[in-house]
């Protein structure tokens, strides 16, 4: 799904609910496992163990998103290409930028780029990798460029003025990395 908004879409927009898992018409203890529920369809995604804690998808873009535009980088042409895994247990987007182009440095067409990977049930971790886009074949499949990627782990927190800090930087580094292709 290819959408020129950066905005969560609407699948993605529910609260994972944790229920107890039945067996035989006894729930389960909590130390053995819990499901993650959406609370919109009702839909199991999936088992996890007792002290986990699902977050909504929100929680993490929303800031993530803000951060971006506190950064400097022109966000004027963004498009996104979402993934949505197992009815929304995981998820990924791929963020082009396309006014940064790096084509001066390396001779091919070039974009500066973000993924982002989260998922409800634990088993994609949060990640946000910025990196600069390269068509590898000429039927449109793009790749990440040898050795060029930046990351924002979860653990920096959701403080979108520290978020806008650190993709700030992302331009002029991985300029640096275009000079050693």
């Amino acid at each position: 799904m290819l959408s020129n908004s950066l905005e969560l879409p609407t699948s993605l927009d529910f609260n994972p609910v944790l229920q107890p898992i039945w067996h035989n018409g006894e729930a389960l203890p909590k130390t053995i496992g819990q499901k993650i529920v959406r609370d919109d369809t009702n839909e199991v995604l999936g088992i996890v163990k007792s002290r986990y804690v699902p977050q909504k998808y929100s929680a993490l873009w929303e800031p993530l998103i803000e951060g971006l535009y506190k950064s400097d980088l022109d966000l004027s042409n963004a498009e996104v290409r979402w993934r949505v895994i197992k009815n929304g247990s995981a998820m990924y987007a791929d963020i082009t930028l396309k006014n940064y182009d790096y084509k001066h440095i390396i001779g091919e067409a070039t974009a500066l780029s973000l993924r982002v990977y989260n998922s409800v049930d634990g088993s994609l971790a949060y990640n946000v990798s910025a990196f600069i886009k390269r068509l590898v074949c000429l039927n449109g499949m793009t790749s990440i460029g040898n050795n060029t990627s930046v990351k924002f782990k979860h653990t920096a927190g959701t403080d979108p003025a520290r978020i806008g800090r650190v993709a700030s930087q992302w331009p002029v580094a991985l300029e640096r990395d275009a000079h050693l292709f």
